[in-house]
């Protein structure tokens, strides 16, 4: 603005800026940072949430690699002291099925019990249809006969299984002088197993809640094949470590953990959890690796579904104050001006 002085000159005079003419930057820039530290703050709280949630899905491994090995140790055990039982050192064939069937009865874990004789035949067994059987070209049998010691064959389906995935433990019968007598093999489930699984997941879902999503889990051999899916039942029919997948690969490590990886099938992001089976005692232990997974959207559910409902209702309260904000401005400046 300018005006004229008495001597007809010009003089500049500093141009007065009207209140309130940087109000609305001002609002749009609080609105900015609002939402930066609001997209931050969810940031860590969802980082927060899925490490708590691995956290447990590895703790639930290593739970269930546990109870394994505690399970399968004892049935190690077992074949060890079914085998030394007195009525082997004898020939009553009718006392010695009394016994077997007495432990099936006992322990329902096994699947089947059975004994041979010296030459690989099946004189007693609680599945009669294999009575009379040669079984002197199985691996099991050559392996008792040869050595001292429990044979652990791990879990495969054959016909002596009769199909069904599972464990054979085989222990040498001896004479009280060392010859060899014959062997008993004893075949466990995984069927049975799985229950182990089905407990601490059951466990898991309902301290994260029924609407949480749902817990997969899966455990496979030394060499990563699949031997118990809780969802596909592709036993024997994949390897996830041919695939590649993280978890799989990270088994063979001596700690639990648990890591975000993309599902093989799905697509989709998860978290899983792993741990391996160790040695317990003699029984040196098969080594399988446990694996508990989530979808990672599952997991961030709970927290987004809330942060909805808190934006809506921050919404309701900001945006009207903010459009009161704006329009009272605008009447301030048109006032002003």
């Amino acid at each position: 603005m300018i005006f004229a002085n008495s001597t007809g000159t010009t003089t500049p005079v500093r141009e007065w800026r009207q209140p309130y003419a940087y109000m609305p930057v001002f609002l749009v820039v609080i609105a900015v940072l609002a939402l930066m530290i609001g997209g931050l703050t969810l940031y860590y709280v969802e980082d927060r949430m899925v490490a708590s949630a691995g956290e447990s899905l590895a703790l639930a491994a290593a739970d269930i690699a546990d109870k394994l090995d505690r399970i399968l140790s004892y049935r190690y055990s077992d074949a060890q002291a079914f085998a030394h039982a007195a009525v082997f050192q004898g020939h009553d064939s009718k006392a010695q099925s009394e016994y077997v069937n007495s432990l099936r009865q006992l322990y329902p874990v096994y699947l089947r019990i059975g004994v041979t004789d010296a030459r690989g035949t099946i004189v007693v067994s609680t599945d009669p249809a294999r009575m009379g059987q040669d079984r002197s070209g199985s691996e099991w049998f050559q392996a008792v006969r040869d050595r001292n010691g429990v044979f652990v064959e791990d879990a495969h389906t054959s016909e002596e299984t009769g199909g069904v995935m599972a464990v054979t433990f085989t222990a040498p019968i001896r004479s009280q002088r060392g010859a060899f007598l014959g062997a008993m093999t004893t075949q466990v489930g995984l069927p049975v197993l799985e229950e182990v699984f089905a407990s601490t997941t059951r466990a898991l879902q309902l301290q994260r809640g029924t609407g949480a999503g749902k817990i997969e889990w899966q455990f496979m051999t030394r060499d990563g094949d699949v031997i118990v899916d809780s969802l596909l039942r592709q036993e024997s029919t994949v390897n996830l470590k041919t695939l590649g997948l993280p978890s799989a690969l990270l088994t063979n490590s001596a700690q639990p953990g648990f890591i975000e990886e993309v599902h093989l099938r799905r697509h989709v992001p998860v978290v899983t959890g792993y741990a391996q089976t160790e040695q317990r005692g003699d029984y040196l232990g098969l080594h399988w690796g446990i694996l508990v997974r989530m979808e990672r959207s599952d997991i961030l559910t709970p927290i987004r579904m809330m942060l909805w409902k808190v934006g809506a209702a921050g919404a309701l309260v900001f945006v009207p104050m903010l459009g009161f904000l704006l329009w009272s401005t605008g009447r301030l400046r048109r006032e002003w001006a």
